[in-house]
């Protein structure tokens, strides 16, 4: 396998031309712009001592440019506003080697990586790659947004039909039993026209008919055929009852599971609202889909199949005429369902705005009271919800405008039918009067699955954006996941060791970069630095949040990504400095990390965050309910209990992000001397702004600019007078003035 692209076969062909075999070539590459912004495909190719571009020229004629990897100098992206280039520095001039589009920055960043590894004759590891998918498992496709892992198939209309169909296949008793009864259900009630017009009209209340004056028998009939529908309407009902709602359930518990099993970023770049919409609403369409659509589109088909049938039986002519009506209609409806369905979209785009305005808002009344932005997020709501009323104002004007002509030329058509058949039967053309009535009765039966497709539009609008959603979720794989013989850990030690880590968000922008430092079990280990040097970002590689680019993390001697998520999260506690508490009392969200635990395990961990005491004197004490995010505690409060919570679940690691940043200088101490008496036999990572915290830490890391700069002890970092002193002494001088102040 060539990483990370297939090359064209005519590209290969142009290259073994010039000397260059396939086998020599490690690495390609594809930029998809021209220097000019415009589109042209251009191809790199990497063998272990040269770079090869392959470009085209203006009459599509490819040239070969050769780059030997001694005169690289340097090779590096240059982001622009959608688009970047990749740059390269040979024999001391720059220049740009191609243009591309801002979804290939992933891609060429790891080629640019291998070109300097090849250069500098460093290892290079590809195994992480083989577990990478580029394309779609399901119909073999590569995704064309590799961040976003949708294939256009398989989530396209006809996709979402199919495997809407495989869900409702797993009911699939349930289903046939059901379109068994709403088909026997539709077959009397074409016995109705019959009985009730032709039968009555011309055998019972006709002299000379067969059933001449049996007017009882006629009635009794009818109720009897009536009541046998109402029971099977019934039976109908109740088996929908017994399935529908489960299948909404189960629908609903795979989209959460799914979303629970996402890695972090899946969230962090995604709002809310959006997720919550559809958890609720997007399942609830296709529950829609099931419960009514698809049986509903198979008895309407069958409805309008009998029906014709029937009526061509009774009276050719008049049939022929039900027939034209019926198709004009249905061009008209399929016309109109092509254009009523982007209005659909719109508005449920608008909708799910709307909501992750709310969402927002609420959550972030704190920050909307303190700034006096009542009026702002009234403004930015009333915007986002007359976007709103304007896609469902076009959505409705496009349906009233439209819609009803059709219903108008419907019924016109039928109307008629009564006026062209009262001509035959005065003309006496082998037409009774019962045989009228009885074809209008059926004729006019039509209109209701006409009516059905003719909305049709918009479910099925709505239920394909819904699923394509739906199924997104369910498809979309966690960056961080159990490989497949992870090794399941009880406890662990807590010997963490960092080698040449490094790490981006983003691609082109590293966060961290070439980190290396071991941390012995049973020792405080303090992380320093200014904001954005990356320092709260080596915890979330610890705990294994996000996966390093490069390099490896080890606790125990054994590479994170190779242990259990579930047994490496559990074996290390956090306290971050973003407390989050949820709905609940006290004591549920201390007793969070370990449920099983005991009422005076919960006040043990309360006391020795020192949080018991402020507990105590809330209305209800540890049974006090707190909002969502604790909205009725304070900022230093939310923290103890956090605190708590981190030393009930007694991890052998326990990671400190600021942990004390909310509390006063007191209560600060206090918790500093709980810390202390946890050292014993627990590996503890603190990062603190306030440098005091960490004087008694046995090592600490200085990170400036994502690289480790300084690593010792307090005294040690102090005496070398570099970027931790300086640090020191800025917070020093700073402390000095406040004093001065007060």
């Amino acid at each position: 396998m060539k990483y990370f692209v297939t090359l064209p076969e005519q590209i290969y062909s142009f290259l073994e031309n010039h000397g260059i075999s396939q086998q020599e070539i490690r690495y390609t590459a594809k930029a998809d712009l021209a220097p000019d912004g415009g589109f042209s495909d251009s191809y790199l190719a990497l063998s272990p001592q040269t770079l090869y571009l392959v470009t085209a020229d203006s009459s599509g004629s490819l040239k070969l440019k050769t780059i030997p990897l001694s005169e690289v100098e340097d090779i590096w992206i240059e982001r622009l506003v959608n688009t970047a280039r990749l740059l390269i520095k040979q024999n001391g001039r720059k220049r740009a080697l191609c243009r591309f589009a801002s979804g290939g920055i992933r891609i060429m960043d790891r080629f640019r990586d291998r070109v300097m590894k090849l250069k500098q004759q460093e290892p290079i590891d590809d195994s992480r790659l083989e577990d990478e998918e580029i394309r779609c498992p399901k119909c073999g496709l590569p995704y064309p947004d590799q961040r976003r892992k949708v294939c256009p198939k398989c989530n396209g209309r006809f996709g979402v039909v199919r495997r809407l169909l495989s869900i409702y296949m797993e009911y699939k008793w349930y289903g046939l039993a059901m379109l068994a009864g709403i088909l026997i259900s539709t077959g009397f009630s074409f016995v109705t026209p019959y009985v009730g017009n032709q039968l009555l009209l011309d055998e019972v209340l006709a002299a000379g008919g067969q059933f001449y004056g049996q007017v009882l028998w006629i009635v009794l009939l009818m109720l009897g055929i009536r009541l046998f529908g109402v029971v099977l309407s019934m039976a109908y009902g109740c088996l929908s009852a017994h399935i529908a709602p489960r299948m909404y359930r189960n629908l609903r518990l795979k989209v959460f599971e799914a979303m629970q099993r996402q890695s972090l970023d899946y969230f962090t770049n995604r709002q809310t609202g959006s997720l919550i919409t559809r958890i609720n609403d997007d399942t609830w369409t296709i529950y829609v889909f099931f419960v009514d659509m698809v049986q509903l589109v198979v008895v309407n088909t069958v409805t309008i199949a009998g029906l014709l049938g029937i009526l061509f039986s009774m009276q050719s002519l008049l049939a022929l005429l039900v027939t034209v009506f019926t198709l004009i209609t249905t061009m008209i409806m399929r016309y109109f369902i092509g254009r009523h369905r982007k209005y659909f979209k719109k508005s449920n785009n608008a909708v799910r705005k709307l909501r992750s305005i709310t969402s927002d808002v609420f959550n972030g009344q704190r920050v909307v009271k303190a700034f006096a932005k009542e009026n702002t997020e009234i403004s930015r709501f009333a915007s986002a919800n007359q976007r709103l009323f304007d896609a469902e104002f076009a959505q409705a004007k496009h349906s009233n405008r439209y819609f009803p002509f059709v219903r108008f030329l419907t019924k016109t058509g039928f109307s008629s039918l009564f006026f062209i058949g009262a001509v035959l039967v005065v003309s006496g053309y082998n037409l009774t009067l019962g045989a009228l009535t009885a074809f209008v009765a059926y004729a006019d039966m039509l209109q209701g699955p006409v009516d059905f497709f003719l909305n049709f539009s918009q479910w099925w609008s709505g239920c394909v954006d819904a699923s394509s959603r739906i199924f997104e979720v369910l498809d979309s794989k966690p960056k961080i996941h159990d490989r497949p013989n992870a090794k399941s850990v009880a406890l662990l030690k807590g010997d963490i060791s960092l080698k040449n880590v490094s790490f981006e968000y983003d691609v082109g922008r590293p966060i961290l970069k070439n980190v290396s430092f071991d941390i012995p079990h049973g020792t405080m280990f303090g992380i320093v630095g200014k904001t954005g040097a990356g320092k709260s970002t080596i915890i979330n590689l610890i705990t294994r949040m996000y996966d390093v680019n490069e390099g490896s993390i080890s606790i125990d001697g054994t590479d994170v990504r190779e242990l259990r998520n579930e047994d490496l999260r559990r074996n290390i506690g956090i306290v971050s400095q973003e407390t989050y508490l949820f709905i609940g009392t006290v004591a549920d969200n201390i007793r969070y990390g370990r449920p099983e635990a005991s009422m005076e395990d919960v006040i043990r961990a309360a006391k020795a965050a020192f949080a018991h005491e402020f507990i105590m004197k809330l209305p209800d004490g540890y049974q006090t309910r707190v909002g969502s995010g604790g909205v009725s505690l304070s900022g230093g409060e939310r923290q103890r209990i956090s605190i708590a919570r981190a030393m009930l679940q007694k991890p052998p690691i326990l990671i400190l992000d600021e942990a004390t940043a909310a509390m006063d200088t007191q209560t600060e101490r206090r918790i500093q001397y709980a810390i202390d008496r946890l050292k014993q036999g627990r590996t503890i990572i603190a990062i603190a702004h306030r440098l005091s915290t960490l004087r008694d830490a046995d090592f600490i890391a200085c990170i400036d600019d994502g690289m480790l700069v300084e690593l010792g002890t307090h005294e040690e970092l102090i005496r070398k007078k570099g970027v931790y002193f300086e640090l020191h002494r800025l917070q020093t001088e700073a402390f000095q003035f406040v004093e001065m102040g007060e």
